[in-house]
């Protein structure tokens, strides 16, 4: 069992740095495929080792005497989930995409139950102080990496070449997804050493965790994150314990005003590549948002049971706006002037301005609506989505069952990248990694109360 533990541990930073050398058009086909492989690898020999392991010296009968399958509640809703997520898939107008995703994305179906999977292995098995340890190292290396990117040296640059890469985006595929990344990590730590004495880990995790954000200037990451220390800030106030929450906001407010500005000096003093800083004070995405969930809604009606699977928004976004709205949205896209509008041209549309006698063809595709909410309604219909919102709130009624002074710090873990997934979508390089520490924190508050008398203890490192 401490083979599998150290295994698991190990599985973190092999998922968040595993690259395979391809040159492509978009970064992402030397970073998703692997990362499919790894995670399908990890739920199924990690979920057969564990059985191997603990049945050990034992015919299956009295495996499965010793060990009677139980189902909890919360696993009860999950393997529902599952099989409503694989009749959404199998019931898609095109169920091998809603299977597989788009070669793009790769986040369909079969992604998401393996991120169930992972999160139920790492429930059960996950060896919590080398899942920290293994944490933090990742969030200080991403960091480094992301910095120097971000300075103008490309260490990565011979192994994942691609003209749409922005940077910094280390290992992640994009500077707007290594945004997420980081949100996922940020604040990770208020949950993890609640309990634990603040060592140098805690602060390995925590400092390089904001700071990356600070760094990847992405709106919705910042928000979150934000968002996440003013809870973490009320939650010490009222429970006496403020001084810590406030020097880490005061920390990301300095980083997030001196950074930028301080790696854009050194790259002009240096005369290499300039990184691809946002600006805070844009508006346009979120204009072009509006007009897509306002789609992805639409759609949703139209198949409430069901869905339409995941992956599959391209096919549909422009069947459920107007002319109109197709106009707009195209012209904030791409950054023409309002003097244009869209006529169908297939496969994409022809921008017109008569005005100017220019004609454009153009062709926009849109793989999610960029918010996982209006998503999930849209993938998995309205059944998909109150499931899965049913599995959230059992999860966290099962933390506050097992330590109630446990739940604020989740939830102040867990927000930052819950506000990033409201402008944003799943990502292939992120998001398994958020399954997989939720298992982790599950275990974490559950493992002083094993549930077989011969369990045996979880792997320490002292």
């Amino acid at each position: 069992m401490r083979l599998l533990q150290l295994a698991l541990a190990l599985f973190i930073p092999l998922f968040c740095f595993a690259l395979w050398p391809a040159a492509s058009t978009v970064p992402q086909a030397s970073l998703y495929p692997l990362r499919f492989w790894l995670l399908l690898g990890l739920v199924f020999f990690g979920t057969l080792g564990a059985v191997a392991l603990q049945g050990r010296g034992m015919t299956v009968t009295e495996y499965v005497r010793r060990h009677p399958p139980r189902l909890s509640l919360l696993g009860g809703l999950a393997l529902l989930y599952a099989f409503w997520v694989s009749l959404s898939a199998a019931a898609s107008p095109l169920p091998w995409i809603a299977w597989l995703g788009q070669p793009y994305s790769q986040f369909g179906a079969l992604m998401l139950l393996l991120c169930l999977g992972g999160a139920a292995l790492y429930a059960r098995h996950a060896p919590v102080e080398l899942v920290i340890r293994a944490c933090a190292l990742s969030t200080l290396a991403m960091f480094v990496l992301a910095a120097a990117e971000a300075v103008g040296w490309r260490p990565l640059a011979h192994l994942i070449s691609s003209p749409r890469m922005t940077y910094p985006a280390v290992t992640v595929g994009l500077r707007q997804h290594l945004g997420g990344w980081f949100a996922l990590m940020a604040l990770a730590p208020a949950f993890f050493f609640r309990q634990r004495p603040r060592t140098l880990w805690f602060w390995l995790w925590l400092l390089p965790g904001l700071c990356g954000v600070a760094l990847a200037t992405n709106s919705a990451a910042t928000l979150g994150v934000g968002l996440g220390l003013a809870l973490w800030l009320l939650v010490g106030l009222l429970r006496k314990s403020w001084h810590l929450p406030l020097l880490a906001t005061v920390g990301f407010a300095v980083s997030m005003l001196g950074l930028p500005p301080l790696i854009t000096a050194l790259n002009q003093a240096l005369h290499l590549p300039a990184p691809q800083f946002k600006d805070y004070r844009s508006t346009q995405t979120l204009q072009t948002r509006l007009y897509l969930w306002q789609a992805a809604w639409r759609a949703a009606q139209a198949r409430p049971l069901l869905g339409w699977g995941d992956e599959t928004f391209s096919s549909e976004v422009y069947n459920y706006l107007n002319p109109q709205e197709i106009s707009a949205l195209l012209v904030l896209e791409l950054g023409f002037d309002k003097g244009y509008h869209a006529e169908p041209a297939w496969p994409g549309f022809y921008l017109i301005n008569p005005i100017k006698k220019d004609r454009r063809f153009v062709h926009v595709i849109y793989v999610h609506p960029h918010n996982v909410w209006v998503d999930e309604l849209y993938a998995h219909g309205f059944v998909g989505a109150f499931l899965g919102l049913l599995i959230g709130i059992v999860f966290l009624r099962k933390v506050w069952q097992q330590e109630s002074s446990a739940l604020p710090p989740l939830l102040v873990a867990v927000l930052p990248y819950l506000v990033f997934l409201t402008a944003w979508f799943y990502v292939v390089t992120v998001t398994p990694l958020f399954f997989l520490l939720l298992g982790t924190a599950l275990a974490d508050v559950t493992r002083s109360r094993p549930e077989h008398p011969d369990e045996r203890p979880p792997l320490q490192m002292t």
